[in-house]
């Protein structure tokens, strides 16, 4: 997502600066790099932990606590001008702004949820992300 004056509006060509080879993908906002490979296996390690608890599908507060712990892992994907991994980048908003440039947390997990199978997330929006 981009800054713009009416609002966060989506970057497509972000999709071109992405950054490394299958399994190690990162994009640099910066002197920040998110990484995306990082992220998409930290959540796919929550979802699967997620599982193994056997939860309803259903449950509000079981698919809150998942996307919420998705944003986690996603905020700490996120390397400093130095290479060290932050332990939580951002505020834990639904955008994690990069100076104008940013992440859509919310969009993350949603799309990422319903590639691994867990299309109910996006019913339960909660209060924070």
């Amino acid at each position: 997502m981009v800054g713009n004056a009416n609002g966060p509006v989506r970057a497509p060509g972000h999709a071109e600066n992405i950054k490394g080879t299958p399994g190690k993908w990162s994009l640099r906002f910066g002197a920040n790099t998110f990484e995306i490979s990082l992220a998409i296996r930290g959540c796919c390690g929550c979802v699967n932990r997620w599982r193994a608890k056997r939860p309803r599908p259903e449950d509000p507060q079981s698919l809150y606590m998942l996307r919420k712990e998705m944003t986690a892992v996603i905020l700490g994907a996120v390397r400093n001008h130095s290479g060290k991994l932050y332990d939580q980048y951002g505020n834990n908003t639904r955008m994690t702004a990069f100076g104008v440039q940013g992440i859509d947390l919310w969009d993350f997990v949603r799309s990422l949820a319903i590639r691994l199978g867990v299309p109910q997330i996006a019913i339960f929006p909660g209060k924070d992300v």
